[in-house]
């Protein structure tokens, strides 16, 4: 009677050993697949606050050619306010914003605007107007050089604007939004 048992608490650690074996072998191929990088999941996106900007068709450039910005970001930018602006500065930079300024280091003070006539239109929203926008990028060490190509790219988006009669008149009001991308050739 004792060997009955011996022999069904083996054959039953046995089995679920098997099935333990089988689930480990498909989780390790998964993660050999690299099913488990939520970069793969995740795509392209850019955010700012509601009722702010709207963000859409986003694509990072990273290119080691003589170019000027090796690494910039091209969103369509969407005017949410509800009233006409005026784009003073945009950029875009991984580091943490300086507490007392609320921009990364070196980027200097808050802009003014300058005198509507000299801004070009591109740089005018009407509310609602959705526009292309081409975005200098900076690394995470806030130095101006591409990241290879498939990279990952988490920063922060600075959007320096003024409402239709402020401009010239004081320094910038300032947006902050999320980008993620994937460095894609120039």
């Amino acid at each position: 009677m004792m060997q009955k048992k011996a022999q069904a608490a083996i054959e039953f650690l046995t089995t679920y050993g098997w099935a333990i074996l089988v689930v480990a072998l498909v989780l390790l191929a998964l993660n050999w697949m690299n099913f488990f990088n939520p970069g793969r999941v995740i795509q392209n996106y850019c955010a700012f606050p509601i009722n702010t900007f709207g963000c859409d068709n986003i694509k990072l450039t990273s290119t080691t050619l003589l170019g000027m910005y090796p690494l910039s970001v091209t969103v369509d930018l969407t005017n949410n306010l509800g009233r006409k602006i005026y784009l003073c500065s945009l950029y875009c930079d991984p580091r943490p914003a300086d507490p007392t300024t609320g921009v990364p280091p070196g980027y200097g003070p808050t802009p003014t605007c300058y005198d509507p006539a000299s801004i070009p239109a591109y740089l005018t929203y009407e509310p609602g107007e959705k526009k292309p926008q081409g975005i200098i990028c900076a690394n995470e060490l806030g130095e101006l050089k591409p990241l290879p190509v498939g990279t990952k790219y988490t920063a922060k988006i600075y959007v320096f604007y003024s409402y239709d009669g402020e401009v010239g008149t004081q320094k910038a009001r300032l947006f902050v939004g999320d980008l993620m991308a994937t460095a894609e050739p120039g």
